[in-house]
């Protein structure tokens, strides 16, 4: 089980250097199936947190610091509502919320231009994706979003998002890790996966981060959107199955 979770930690964080997105999502919905959720949530907070750690860190001249004051006033204030909610979805619903990111996303109309610098966006994003992160794992498409709009390149887009998730990643922990340090059942968390954890997420993050910069603007946008919403479509159909075979 160990090999398997650092395995796909490793491919899932390079998936993300590439496209700073869908990472995330392809990670949570295999932990999902193997893992009890608020296990499945604590080890996708800590992959995830080295991942994007490591992406705006290795492109941290790149990042744009507008608007993330507000996306983590955001982050805050929703992150203490769901703790105070305290409801885990089972991994059937989780699925099916972790496939309808990237089409909430789409339905957000045209003439509303979300931009993520500008700080009533940034808070807006703040809760909206945090609240995707807390309750079906990432929710990646929701703050692709607010960057679809503007002249920033892919690199400022990459770097900028991985900082953002970073701060939806510590909330995670701080609602699911209580959660699990409560519970009774054997954990597959151990010392050699926590420690081999970070090394697994760089290494896939430098590994995606390379082929990135052999990327132009253009293909690396066309490709994100085809691949994100394949992705929510095969989420949505797994959690369906789930809830109706249950």
């Amino acid at each position: 089980m160990t090999l398997l979770i650092l395995l796909a930690v490793a491919s899932t964080a390079a998936l993300s250097g590439i496209f700073g997105m869908a990472g995330g999502m392809v990670l949570i919905a295999l932990l999902a199936l193997l893992l009890p959720i608020p296990e499945a949530m604590v080890i996708h907070a800590l992959a995830q947190g080295f991942a994007n750690g490591a992406r705006a860190a290795l492109l941290w001249r790149a990042l744009e610091w507008r608007g993330l004051a507000a996306y983590g006033l955001g982050v805050g204030v929703t992150a203490a509502l769901v703790q105070w909610v305290a409801w885990v979805p089972s991994r059937g619903v989780l699925l099916l919320l972790l496939g309808a990111t990237p089409f909430l996303a789409l339905a957000i109309p045209e003439r509303f231009a979300l931009r993520f610098e500008r700080p009533s966006h940034g808070f807006g994003a703040g809760l909206l994706v945090t609240g995707g992160q807390l309750f079906a794992g990432a929710s990646g498409p929701l703050l692709d979003s607010f960057f679809l709009r503007g002249t920033r390149g892919r690199e400022a887009t990459v770097a900028t998002k991985g900082f953002a998730q970073c701060l939806g990643h510590g909330a995670k922990l701080g609602v699911y890790g209580p959660l699990l340090a409560q519970g009774a059942e054997p954990s597959a968390l151990s010392w050699p996966l926590l420690l081999a954890l970070a090394p697994a997420a760089i290494l896939g993050t430098a590994s995606g981060t390379a082929l990135l910069k052999r990327w132009n603007d253009a293909a690396f946008l066309r490709w994100s959107r085809i691949l994100v919403r394949g992705l929510g479509l095969l989420a949505m159909g797994s959690g369906a199955v789930i809830l109706l075979t249950a």
